[in-house]
């Protein structure tokens, strides 16, 4: 009882940092925005919404797996958790759509002479946020951090990180000009739809039932067991942090029930243990 209380203590803490970071990050966001729109610089105002979309993306990670898992019912005994990327794949449009209309408004209004106006409040900010993303980066494979891989994704917060140490190193050496800025822009836009693409593949691949896993290395796992004779027909569909697995196997005709009981316990431990992503296996025992 005491071990458990414990390890409640411990995932909460867990959390609590890992939404303390997505906080801070959310803050330093809307100030970069802010700094963007106000003085009217557009690298600037683009990292601010690169890092909000970041937080958007970390955001539905917490809330909405934990809202639509709440909810299964005889129609649905999967739960609801394909809105999860319905979701996604609605912020991701929409990102992409707003990634356009930056390009369109942003590139006919470069400004550099505000850069100098504001030189140390913009070069504080991104020097805070380039210390986040180190911290986040470091961080997220240690156990008191390890929620913030389920927010932030790497390779976003390494674009994050790229993109503002770009725009610091143009800042301190000087040589920011109406031509950087428009590169600048346009290498954020372009890793913002990047980020779109892979998470509409992600999210269609959801919605379509596409096969998560691959069936060779599946049945490579399962046959490896002893007392399987044979793998076939793997089926593995949902979200990729909630992935339901459908296989058959064959067994010789004179195993006993409970052998056959332990042999898809193992199966699903397996199974279990090597894909994170797997919440339910199911398996189709055929005899000899």
């Amino acid at each position: 009882m005491k071990n458990e209380g414990i390890n409640m203590w411990t995932i909460y803490s867990i959390k609590g940092i890992s939404f303390a970071f997505l906080l801070v990050y959310l803050a330093i966001a809307m100030l970069e925005l802010t700094i963007g729109i106000y003085a009217g610089l557009s690298a600037i105002e683009s990292i601010g919404y690169y890092s909000l979309f970041i937080c958007i993306i970390g955001s539905a990670r917490i809330f909405v797996p934990q809202i639509v898992s709440q909810f299964t019912d005889k129609d649905h005994p999967y739960g609801y958790k394909k809105y999860g990327s319905l979701m996604s794949l609605f912020v991701a449009l929409m990102f992409v759509l707003f990634g356009i209309y930056v390009l369109k408004t942003m590139i006919t209004a470069i400004s550099v002479d505000n850069y100098y106006k504001f030189y140390p409040f913009v070069l504080a900010t991104l020097f805070v946020a380039i210390i986040l993303d180190i911290l986040i980066l470091k961080n997220k494979k240690e156990e008191a951090f390890l929620g913030l891989k389920d927010i932030f994704t790497p390779s976003m917060v390494e674009t994050d990180l790229l993109l503002s140490i770009v725009v610091a190193g143009i800042l301190i050496s000087g040589t920011i000009y109406p031509l950087a800025e428009i590169l600048v822009v346009f290498l954020i836009v372009a890793f913002l739809f990047k980020e779109c693409a892979s998470i509409i593949v992600e999210s269609s691949n959801t919605l379509c039932d596409g096969c998560r896993l691959d069936e060779n290395t599946v049945c490579r796992i399962v046959n490896s067991i002893d007392g399987v004779e044979d793998c076939y027909m793997v089926r593995a569909h949902g979200a990729s942090q909630s992935i339901f697995v459908d296989l058959r196997v064959k067994v010789l005709s004179d195993m006993h029930i409970r052998d056959t009981q332990r042999l898809v316990a193992r199966i699903e431990n397996d199974l279990k243990r090597t894909y994170r992503g797997v919440s339910d296996v199911f398996v189709h025992v055929e005899p000899l």
